[in-house]
């Protein structure tokens, strides 16, 4: 059998109440941890890493509750958004919203299909998400592919004061989805604490953002193929600001090209100033903001999402600000409703809706690959 898998290949049973409770206390464990892991300066032994951006700052650690077999790695940068856009842009739950996150942050994935969702966004709570995600995903230097069965948990957290939001994977293991090591040549890989963690900063408008990658990868792998692959995850941090800035272009009108100003009235950049001459007249370029005509000095193309599909149009740079520079002030009030009773744990709070089941905390969580 080849992936991707059929559609049909997953036959999962109805969860029980019981099960449906245990999973969901694993998913605000996991996202109480994750939050204690990157707020909490003694958790873990931090060791920064060399040849880090100077935007990105990478870290090597050491959590004495994990096995030696997980890798612990931590970046840091700061991200100028409201909680809102980056919790739209890991949204999965359309045929469109999930094309579109492959395109961003899972190029190597080669298959997934989400098993079980138990807590969906809502009008009071549209940044809540509990599921299980089986994903497999493909590996750099002939190095068996891994997969993974995680649970996915996403909610609103504050911590000392700051609000924030959460994305957090812990793997699981259920009997739907046993390990494929013999069918499919997949290496059953797992996520101890793994996710994105989005603080409001001091500075106005702006967030810090932590990814933590706690894994366990199994099976013979290189420790130098370990530490690229994580450095290349960090770097891929700042590609954030990227995708942030082609979600507010698509968000404000465009030019239509009937009113585009002439190419052959300009003779100079309408930004710089600078004269096209003889040899630079193929060097004019329309903005598709504002119709002007550019160098190339002056403009950039952007991959704009348009009608579910990625249209490349050339943007100018002062175009481009304006749509940087607008208002980032978060939208948190759906934070803290009244319907729910916050979740605290060591200084940390995580907002949702109450529970329909009953958790028996009697016993281990018996779907934790680490309990």
């Amino acid at each position: 059998m080849k992936l991707p898998l059929p559609k049909d290949f997953f036959q999962c049973p109805p969860l029980s109440d019981k099960d449906k409770a245990c999973l969901r206390e694993i998913a605000r464990q996991a996202a109480l941890d994750i939050v204690h892991l990157t707020q909490h300066p003694d958790a873990v032994q931090w060791q920064p890493v060399r040849q880090s951006s100077r935007h990105v700052r990478v870290f090597r650690g050491m959590d004495p509750n994990t096995p030696p077999s997980v890798a612990t790695w931590c970046g840091i940068t700061n991200l100028h958004a409201t909680i809102d856009e980056v919790a739209d842009l890991f949204r999965a739950e359309t045929t469109e919203q999930y094309q579109e996150y492959c395109r961003m942050f899972s190029k190597e994935l080669m298959d997934g299909a989400t098993l079980y969702t138990l807590a969906q966004p809502t009008p009071e709570f549209p940044r809540h998400f509990i599921g299980v995600k089986w994903n497999a995903f493909e590996t750099p230097f002939l190095v068996n592919n891994r997969d993974f069965l995680n649970l996915e948990a996403q909610f609103d957290v504050e911590f000392e004061g700051r609000r924030g939001w959460v994305r957090v994977f812990r793997s699981v293991q259920l009997t739907c989805c046993p390990e494929f090591s013999g069918l499919l040549g997949l290496i059953r890989a797992a996520q101890y604490c793994t996710g994105h963690v989005f603080f409001e900063s001091d500075k106005p408008g702006y967030l810090q953002h932590t990814h933590l990658i706690q894994c366990d990868l199994r099976g013979n792998v290189p420790a130098f193929a370990v530490a690229i692959g994580m450095k290349k995850r960090f770097r891929q941090m700042l590609d954030f600001r990227r995708y942030l800035c082609e979600r507010r272009l698509a968000q404000t009108q465009f030019v239509n090209v009937s009113q585009f100003t002439p190419k052959d009235e300009w003779d100079q950049c309408h930004l710089c100033r600078r004269s096209f001459g003889i040899l630079r007249r193929r060097a004019k370029e329309h903005c598709r903001k504002c119709g002007e005509v550019v160098c190339l000095d002056c403009v950039k193309s952007w991959e704009i999402p348009i009608n579910h599909k990625f249209v490349s149009l050339p943007i100018c740079t002062r175009c481009t600000h304006q749509v940087i520079q607008a208002d980032s002030n978060s939208d948190l009030s759906s934070m803290g409703n009244s319907s729910a009773r916050p979740i605290v744990m060591g200084g940390a709070m995580l907002f949702a809706p109450p529970s329909p089941e009953v958790y028996d905390k009697s016993g281990p969580h018996r779907f934790l690959v680490c309990d």
